[in-house]
C-alpha cells in the first residue's frame, strides 16, 4: 500500500497485520527488493509456520454441501491453461465456456475471465436460462400469463423460501437459541402453510391451471413447487390441505426431468 514517506518524501509500501512493519522504502526500492526476494525463496514458504486463517473456499464448500450455492469447477471441457499464483501455486484458467472472475489478493493477480457463462445460484438463473434456452420455455409468451406465472412462483421464491432458508434456520437455533421443534415445526411449518394456503387457493380457483400449474406444460411455477414440496416433506409438513399443489407435484414427478433431479437420486 503506497503512502507518503515523511523521511525522504517518496512513496513507501507497507503490509497489513502485526507481522508487517513500515518499510520506509520508496516505491522503486520496494519493487527492487520484492523482485530480489521472489528470486531467492519459494513464495509458498511465506505461508508456513503461521496460524491458518479462515479460507473462503471452506465456506464455499460448506454452502455447496448445504445446497445454498452451485459451485462451477474448471474441468477439461473448459480447456484450461495453468498459471502461477502470487504464492507459486498452480491455478487452472479456463479458455472455453468462460465466466466473469474478479481477481483477489488471495488468489494472486489472476487474469479476469470474459463473461460468457454466468455464475448461477439456485433460482437466480431461471430467467437467464429461459432467455438463452427458450425451448422448453419456463414462461409463457403472453404478458398477462407471464405475470400470473411470476406471481405464483414468487409465493414460493419470495414468501416461503427466504424465511425457511437454511441460514435463517441456523440463526434461529444458534443465535436466538430456539430448540429443534421450534425451528423445524413452529417456524418452518408455519411459513409453509402460510404460503401454500395462498398458492392452493390461486391454483384451485383459476381456469388457467391445467395439468400443471399453468396450462398443460410444466414451467416456472412447477420448477418452484417441486423442490419446496420435497423440502416440506423432509420436515414432515402435512400437505393434505393442498390437493391442487400436490396434484401438480405428482404430474411433475411423472416426467424424467423432475424425477431424475429429486434429492434421493443425487450422489451427495
Amino acid at each position: 500500500m503506497a503512502g507518503e514517506n515523511e523521511n525522504n518524501g517518496g512513496d513507501r509500501f507497507t503490509g497489513h497485520g502485526s507481522e508487517w512493519n513500515d518499510s520506509n522504502l520508496s516505491g522503486r526500492d520496494a519493487q527492487t527488493a520484492t523482485a530480489w526476494v521472489e528470486q531467492k525463496i519459494d513464495k509458498r514458504s511465506m505461508l508456513t509456520n503461521k496460524d491458518r486463517v479462515e479460507d473462503v473456499r471452506d465456506i464455499m464448500w460448506q454452502l455447496e454441501k448445504d445446497g445454498e450455492i452451485v459451485v462451477h469447477r474448471v474441468t477439461d471441457d473448459h480447456q484450461p491453461v495453468m498459471h502461477k499464483t502470487l504464492y507459486g501455486w498452480d491455478k487452472k484458467i479456463p479458455t472455453n465456456r468462460l465466466w466473469h472472475h474478479k481477481s483477489c489478493g488471495q488468489c494472486g493477480n489472476i487474469p479476469g475471465y470474459p463473461t460468457s457463462l454466468l455464475w448461477l445460484m439456485n433460482e437466480l438463473g431461471l430467467e437467464y436460462l429461459d432467455e438463452t434456452q427458450p425451448d422448453p420455455a419456463f414462461l409463457p409468451s403472453d404478458p398477462v400469463a407471464r405475470a400470473r406465472v411470476r406471481g405464483l412462483a414468487d409465493i414460493i421464491a419470495c414468501d416461503i423460501h427466504p424465511l425457511n432458508n437454511l441460514a435463517v434456520l441456523k440463526f434461529l437455533a444458534n443465535e436466538v437459541g430456539a430448540d429443534k421443534d421450534t425451528v423445524n415445526v413452529t417456524w418452518y411449518h408455519h411459513w409453509i402453510h402460510e404460503g401454500f394456503k395462498g398458492l392452493e387457493a390461486r391454483l384451485a380457483g383459476d381456469a388457467e391451471t391445467g395439468t400443471f400449474a399453468h396450462g398443460d406444460t410444466p414451467g416456472l411455477i412447477d420448477i418452484c413447487i417441486v423442490p419446496q414440496v420435497f423440502n416440506a416433506q423432509r420436515l414432515e409438513c402435512d400437505l393434505s390441505p393442498y390437493p391442487t399443489v400436490m396434484r401438480v407435484f405428482g404430474e411433475c414427478m411423472k416426467l424424467d426431468a423432475f424425477d431424475s433431479a429429486q434429492p434421493s437420486k443425487q450422489p451427495d
